[in-house]
């Protein structure tokens, strides 16, 4: 029979199963894998136990766990830091508004950042979501995204007007 309920949500960290997975020998592993050449490969589970192996993707989908959550930071740390061709606008406050005026992005973080809209639009789904269903992360993310969008189209708007002074003094200097 198979079971109707199913967890939803955060993943209760066993330190007794983190401990074995730890532990479980190499050689174990290669000796299960000279006898069995399919061992450990990807999609085994679904020859060998299907339904077992269909509910625990369900599981790994509808649950996270505490390596889930820091994994999903780092990620979002490194990707942050990663400046790419296709951005407009790259500075160190963490933000990239890709192909987006800086000051609309400033106008959507300070009217719709409680509702992490800003955040979807970065790509960022999972802080997407923590906003909203925080708040904004009780106001503070929201108001230190704010700040740091401002700066961005302030940032973007003197740089701007360099560039515009640069060209017109090269333009100038020629002229003489």
């Amino acid at each position: 029979m198979l079971e109707v309920f199913m967890k939803v949500g955060y993943r209760k960290p066993s330190i007794k199963k983190s401990i074995k997975a730890r532990t479980t020998g190499k050689m174990k592993r290669k000796v299960k894998k000279a006898v069995n050449p399919f061992y450990g490969k990807k999609g085994m589970g679904y020859i060998k136990n299907p339904k077992r192996a269909v509910k625990n993707k369900i599981y790994h989908k509808t649950t996270f766990g505490t390596n889930d959550v820091i994994r999903a930071v780092n990620s979002t740390n490194h990707s942050s830091k990663k400046t790419t061709k296709s951005a407009k606008v790259t500075t160190n406050t963490g933000l990239n508004t890709k192909n987006m005026n800086p000051i609309a992005y400033a106008c959507i973080t300070f009217f719709l950042g409680v509702f992490g809209v800003h955040r979807f639009i970065d790509g960022q789904v999972g802080l997407g979501l923590l906003y909203l269903f925080t708040g904004g992360i009780v106001g503070i993310g929201w108001l230190v995204d704010t700040i740091k969008s401002i700066v961005l189209a302030i940032s973007s708007a003197n740089n701007d007007t360099t560039i515009e002074n640069k060209e017109i003094n090269e333009n100038s200097d020629s002229n003489i």
